[in-house]
Protein backbone atom coordinates (compact mmCIF):
# COMPACT_ATOMS: atom_id res chain seq x y z
CA UNK A 1 0.00 0.00 0.00
CA UNK A 2 1.44 3.40 -1.18
CA UNK A 3 2.75 5.87 1.74
CA UNK A 4 1.23 9.19 2.18
CA UNK A 5 3.58 12.18 0.55
CA UNK A 6 4.01 13.22 4.43
CA UNK A 7 4.71 9.82 5.70
CA UNK A 8 7.09 9.77 2.48
CA UNK A 9 9.09 13.22 3.20
CA UNK A 10 9.01 12.36 7.23
CA UNK A 11 11.45 9.40 6.29
CA UNK A 12 13.72 11.56 3.74
CA UNK A 13 14.42 14.28 6.24
CA UNK A 14 14.48 11.93 9.27
CA UNK A 15 17.69 10.28 7.36
CA UNK A 16 18.62 13.31 5.98
CA UNK A 17 19.05 15.01 9.16
CA UNK A 18 21.02 11.42 11.11
CA UNK A 19 23.81 12.47 8.24
CA UNK A 20 26.68 14.36 10.62
CA UNK A 21 27.52 15.85 7.35
CA UNK A 22 24.76 17.93 7.20
CA UNK A 23 24.44 18.67 11.07
CA UNK A 24 27.70 20.06 10.61
CA UNK A 25 27.08 22.05 7.60
CA UNK A 26 23.51 23.34 8.88
CA UNK A 27 23.97 23.11 12.41
CA UNK A 28 21.28 21.27 12.94
CA UNK A 29 19.79 20.50 16.75
CA UNK A 30 19.59 16.80 16.91
CA UNK A 31 16.93 16.95 18.91
CA UNK A 32 14.64 18.64 16.93
CA UNK A 33 13.06 17.39 13.67
CA UNK A 34 13.33 18.99 10.23
CA UNK A 35 10.23 20.66 10.76
CA UNK A 36 11.16 22.00 13.57
CA UNK A 37 14.29 23.76 11.95
CA UNK A 38 12.79 24.52 8.37
CA UNK A 39 10.18 26.28 7.10
CA UNK A 40 7.69 24.59 4.85
CA UNK A 41 8.48 26.90 2.15
CA UNK A 42 12.51 26.46 2.24
CA UNK A 43 13.67 25.33 -0.32
CA UNK A 44 15.12 22.32 1.37
CA UNK A 45 11.30 21.69 2.57
CA UNK A 46 9.82 22.34 -1.12
CA UNK A 47 12.83 20.18 -2.90
CA UNK A 48 11.57 16.98 -0.32
CA UNK A 49 8.46 17.72 -0.91
CA UNK A 50 8.67 17.55 -4.57
CA UNK A 51 10.74 14.09 -4.39
CA UNK A 52 8.30 12.66 -1.97
CA UNK A 53 5.43 13.46 -3.63
CA UNK A 54 6.87 12.14 -7.28
CA UNK A 55 7.44 8.73 -4.92
CA UNK A 56 4.19 8.06 -3.68
CA UNK A 57 2.84 9.01 -7.17
CA UNK A 58 4.91 6.49 -8.19
CA UNK A 59 3.70 3.37 -5.64
CA UNK A 60 0.63 4.63 -6.21
CA UNK A 61 0.69 3.44 -9.84
CA UNK A 62 2.19 -0.06 -8.75
CA UNK A 63 -0.62 -0.09 -6.10
CA UNK A 64 -2.40 0.40 -9.30
CA UNK A 65 -0.83 -1.80 -11.40
CA UNK A 66 -0.99 -4.79 -8.74
CA UNK A 67 -5.09 -4.81 -7.61
CA UNK A 68 -5.26 -4.75 -11.88
CA UNK A 69 -3.07 -7.51 -12.11
CA UNK A 70 -4.87 -9.47 -9.56
CA UNK A 71 -8.56 -8.70 -10.27
CA UNK A 72 -7.42 -10.10 -14.17
CA UNK A 73 -5.81 -13.16 -12.29
CA UNK A 74 -8.94 -13.81 -10.32
CA UNK A 75 -11.25 -13.18 -13.31
CA UNK A 76 -9.40 -15.14 -16.08
CA UNK A 77 -8.44 -18.17 -13.56
CA UNK A 78 -10.24 -21.12 -14.35
CA UNK A 79 -11.41 -23.82 -12.07
CA UNK A 80 -12.79 -21.29 -9.06
CA UNK A 81 -16.22 -20.33 -8.26
CA UNK A 82 -16.17 -16.79 -9.01
CA UNK A 83 -14.33 -17.30 -12.94
CA UNK A 84 -18.15 -19.35 -13.56
CA UNK A 85 -20.00 -16.74 -11.70
CA UNK A 86 -18.26 -13.69 -13.91
CA UNK A 87 -18.39 -15.85 -17.09
CA UNK A 88 -22.15 -16.51 -16.50
CA UNK A 89 -22.07 -12.74 -16.38
CA UNK A 90 -20.69 -12.29 -19.34
CA UNK A 91 -22.39 -14.21 -21.32
CA UNK A 92 -24.78 -12.15 -24.41
CA UNK A 93 -28.01 -13.83 -25.25
CA UNK A 94 -28.30 -13.90 -29.27
CA UNK A 95 -24.65 -13.75 -29.83
CA UNK A 96 -21.85 -16.71 -30.82
CA UNK A 97 -18.10 -16.84 -29.00
CA UNK A 98 -15.55 -16.03 -31.13
CA UNK A 99 -13.83 -19.50 -32.30
CA UNK A 100 -11.47 -21.25 -29.36
CA UNK A 101 -11.97 -18.19 -27.41
CA UNK A 102 -14.49 -17.15 -24.29
CA UNK A 103 -14.93 -13.96 -25.69
CA UNK A 104 -17.57 -12.18 -27.86
CA UNK A 105 -16.95 -10.03 -30.87
CA UNK A 106 -18.64 -7.15 -29.90
CA UNK A 107 -16.89 -4.46 -33.00
CA UNK A 108 -19.72 -2.15 -34.10
CA UNK A 109 -21.98 -2.89 -30.87
CA UNK A 110 -23.10 -0.17 -29.31
CA UNK A 111 -22.55 -0.24 -25.31
CA UNK A 112 -26.57 0.02 -25.16
CA UNK A 113 -26.85 -3.24 -27.46
CA UNK A 114 -23.77 -5.08 -25.37
CA UNK A 115 -25.92 -4.57 -22.00
CA UNK A 116 -28.90 -5.22 -22.96
CA UNK A 117 -27.42 -9.24 -24.54
CA UNK A 118 -26.04 -9.83 -21.04
CA UNK A 119 -29.16 -11.45 -19.45
CA UNK A 120 -27.77 -13.21 -16.69
CA UNK A 121 -27.79 -10.18 -13.73
CA UNK A 122 -27.40 -12.81 -10.71
CA UNK A 123 -25.16 -16.20 -10.85
CA UNK A 124 -23.68 -18.04 -7.71
CA UNK A 125 -21.61 -21.31 -8.39
CA UNK A 126 -21.91 -24.06 -5.76
CA UNK A 127 -20.52 -27.53 -5.38
CA UNK A 128 -22.87 -30.46 -5.26
CA UNK A 129 -23.70 -33.75 -4.64
CA UNK A 130 -25.31 -37.02 -6.11
CA UNK A 131 -26.96 -39.66 -4.06
CA UNK A 132 -23.68 -41.80 -4.93
CA UNK A 133 -21.37 -39.00 -3.20
CA UNK A 134 -20.05 -37.86 -6.60
CA UNK A 135 -19.30 -34.25 -6.74
CA UNK A 136 -20.80 -31.95 -9.61
CA UNK A 137 -20.73 -27.77 -9.85
CA UNK A 138 -24.33 -26.88 -9.87
CA UNK A 139 -24.30 -23.55 -11.37
CA UNK A 140 -27.54 -20.52 -10.65
CA UNK A 141 -28.65 -17.78 -12.86
CA UNK A 142 -31.63 -15.25 -13.03
CA UNK A 143 -32.36 -12.48 -14.81
CA UNK A 144 -34.43 -9.02 -14.09
CA UNK A 145 -37.65 -7.67 -14.76
CA UNK A 146 -37.18 -4.12 -13.20
CA UNK A 147 -36.71 -4.54 -9.63
CA UNK A 148 -37.52 -8.37 -9.61
CA UNK A 149 -35.32 -11.31 -10.10
CA UNK A 150 -36.74 -13.92 -13.01
CA UNK A 151 -36.24 -17.19 -14.25
CA UNK A 152 -34.21 -17.66 -17.87
CA UNK A 153 -36.71 -19.06 -20.28
CA UNK A 154 -36.43 -22.51 -21.72
CA UNK A 155 -34.84 -20.87 -25.23
CA UNK A 156 -32.75 -18.44 -23.13
CA UNK A 157 -31.38 -20.97 -20.48
CA UNK A 158 -30.66 -24.05 -23.47
CA UNK A 159 -28.73 -20.83 -24.74
CA UNK A 160 -27.27 -20.15 -22.04
CA UNK A 161 -25.80 -23.54 -21.14
CA UNK A 162 -24.64 -24.39 -24.53
CA UNK A 163 -22.31 -21.44 -23.76
CA UNK A 164 -21.54 -22.74 -20.63
CA UNK A 165 -20.69 -25.73 -22.17
CA UNK A 166 -18.39 -23.84 -24.94
CA UNK A 167 -16.69 -22.41 -22.08
CA UNK A 168 -16.20 -24.77 -18.98
CA UNK A 169 -13.23 -26.77 -17.82
CA UNK A 170 -12.84 -30.20 -19.15
CA UNK A 171 -13.99 -32.88 -17.60
CA UNK A 172 -16.24 -31.08 -14.90
CA UNK A 173 -19.75 -31.93 -14.28
CA UNK A 174 -21.69 -28.58 -14.49
CA UNK A 175 -25.61 -27.98 -14.85
CA UNK A 176 -27.14 -24.98 -15.17
CA UNK A 177 -30.35 -23.89 -13.51
CA UNK A 178 -32.48 -21.42 -13.39
CA UNK A 179 -35.77 -21.62 -11.26
CA UNK A 180 -38.27 -19.20 -10.17
CA UNK A 181 -38.15 -17.85 -6.42
CA UNK A 182 -38.52 -20.05 -3.95
CA UNK A 183 -41.77 -19.38 -2.12
CA UNK A 184 -41.66 -17.64 1.54
CA UNK A 185 -44.61 -17.31 3.40
CA UNK A 186 -44.49 -15.56 7.15
CA UNK A 187 -46.44 -14.73 10.14
CA UNK A 188 -45.33 -11.61 11.86
CA UNK A 189 -46.40 -10.15 15.40
CA UNK A 190 -45.71 -6.74 15.34
CA UNK A 191 -45.60 -4.50 18.61
CA UNK A 192 -46.03 -1.00 17.63
CA UNK A 193 -45.81 2.29 19.22
CA UNK A 194 -49.29 3.86 18.87
CA UNK A 195 -47.77 7.67 18.89
CA UNK A 196 -45.92 6.42 15.84
CA UNK A 197 -47.74 3.58 13.96
CA UNK A 198 -51.16 2.80 13.15
CA UNK A 199 -52.91 -0.71 13.23
CA UNK A 200 -52.16 -1.10 9.49
CA UNK A 201 -48.32 -0.20 9.65
CA UNK A 202 -48.78 3.51 8.58
CA UNK A 203 -46.44 6.05 9.83
CA UNK A 204 -49.10 8.63 11.83
CA UNK A 205 -47.51 11.48 10.26
CA UNK A 206 -48.47 10.59 6.72
CA UNK A 207 -44.65 10.12 5.35
CA UNK A 208 -44.85 6.56 5.04
CA UNK A 209 -47.40 3.82 4.53
CA UNK A 210 -47.28 -0.16 5.06
CA UNK A 211 -43.69 0.81 6.22
CA UNK A 212 -43.45 -2.28 8.28
CA UNK A 213 -44.36 -4.41 5.77
CA UNK A 214 -42.46 -2.71 3.36
CA UNK A 215 -39.43 -3.18 5.02
CA UNK A 216 -40.03 -6.80 5.28
CA UNK A 217 -40.73 -7.77 2.07
CA UNK A 218 -37.82 -5.50 0.78
CA UNK A 219 -35.19 -7.41 2.92
CA UNK A 220 -36.23 -10.81 1.58
CA UNK A 221 -36.04 -9.21 -2.28
CA UNK A 222 -32.37 -7.87 -1.42
CA UNK A 223 -31.21 -10.77 0.30
CA UNK A 224 -27.61 -11.75 -1.26
CA UNK A 225 -28.25 -14.42 -4.48
CA UNK A 226 -28.09 -17.21 -2.96
CA UNK A 227 -27.51 -15.95 0.62
CA UNK A 228 -28.18 -17.37 3.70
CA UNK A 229 -31.48 -16.20 5.18
CA UNK A 230 -31.82 -16.35 8.70
CA UNK A 231 -34.35 -15.51 11.11
CA UNK A 232 -32.97 -13.56 13.51
CA UNK A 233 -31.14 -11.17 10.59
CA UNK A 234 -34.67 -10.24 9.11
CA UNK A 235 -36.14 -9.57 12.60
CA UNK A 236 -33.25 -7.24 13.44
CA UNK A 237 -33.73 -5.09 10.31
CA UNK A 238 -37.19 -4.89 11.29
CA UNK A 239 -36.67 -3.55 14.69
CA UNK A 240 -35.10 -0.37 13.51
CA UNK A 241 -38.32 0.51 11.84
CA UNK A 242 -39.78 3.73 12.96
CA UNK A 243 -42.30 2.43 15.44
CA UNK A 244 -41.55 -0.33 15.74
CA UNK A 245 -41.18 -1.53 19.71
CA UNK A 246 -40.78 -5.26 19.20
CA UNK A 247 -41.15 -8.37 16.59
CA UNK A 248 -40.86 -11.87 16.29
CA UNK A 249 -41.86 -14.47 13.91
CA UNK A 250 -44.06 -17.15 14.71
CA UNK A 251 -44.59 -19.05 10.89
CA UNK A 252 -41.79 -19.01 8.25
CA UNK A 253 -41.77 -21.84 5.59
CA UNK A 254 -40.14 -22.11 2.19
CA UNK A 255 -41.19 -24.49 -0.59
CA UNK A 256 -38.67 -24.43 -4.25
CA UNK A 257 -40.50 -24.00 -7.39
CA UNK A 258 -40.59 -27.29 -8.36
CA UNK A 259 -41.41 -28.67 -4.81
CA UNK A 260 -44.57 -29.74 -2.96
CA UNK A 261 -44.00 -29.62 0.33
CA UNK A 262 -43.34 -26.92 2.76
CA UNK A 263 -40.62 -26.86 4.97
CA UNK A 264 -40.11 -24.92 8.36
CA UNK A 265 -37.44 -22.22 8.28
CA UNK A 266 -35.36 -23.27 11.37
CA UNK A 267 -32.92 -20.88 13.27
CA UNK A 268 -29.38 -21.69 11.38
CA UNK A 269 -30.79 -20.06 8.37
CA UNK A 270 -31.84 -21.47 4.89
CA UNK A 271 -30.36 -20.97 1.67
CA UNK A 272 -33.14 -21.16 -1.46
CA UNK A 273 -33.25 -23.32 -4.07
CA UNK A 274 -33.30 -21.01 -7.16
CA UNK A 275 -31.09 -18.05 -4.94
CA UNK A 276 -33.72 -16.19 -4.42
CA UNK A 277 -37.25 -15.66 -2.20
CA UNK A 278 -40.42 -14.38 -3.14
CA UNK A 279 -43.87 -13.73 -1.65
CA UNK A 280 -45.88 -14.82 -4.22
CA UNK A 281 -50.33 -14.79 -2.68
CA UNK A 282 -51.39 -12.00 -0.16
CA UNK A 283 -51.29 -14.43 2.20
CA UNK A 284 -48.06 -15.70 2.15
CA UNK A 285 -47.53 -12.59 4.25
CA UNK A 286 -49.37 -12.35 7.48
CA UNK A 287 -48.96 -9.63 9.87
CA UNK A 288 -50.35 -9.09 13.51
CA UNK A 289 -50.30 -5.52 14.80
CA UNK A 290 -49.97 -5.23 18.52
CA UNK A 291 -50.05 -1.52 20.39
CA UNK A 292 -47.20 -1.96 22.98
CA UNK A 293 -48.28 -0.67 26.24
CA UNK A 294 -45.90 2.08 27.40
CA UNK A 295 -46.96 1.99 30.90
Amino acid sequence: MARTVKEIKDDMTAMWVADVNIQAKYGLDLSKTFDEQFSRVSIESIWFYIVAFGAWALETLFDTHRNSMETLYRNQHAHTFEWYNNKAKAFMYGYSLIPFTSNYDTEGLTDEQIEQAKIVVQSSCVKMFNANGSSYLRLKVAKSTGAELQKLDATELAAFAAYMAEIQDAGVDLRCTSNAADNIAMTWTVYYDPQVLDGDGNLLDGTGSDVVETAIRDYVQQLAFNGLYKLTFHIDAIQKVRGVMDCYITRAQVKPELGTIWSAVTGEGVVSDAGYFKFYDADDLVINYIPFDLN
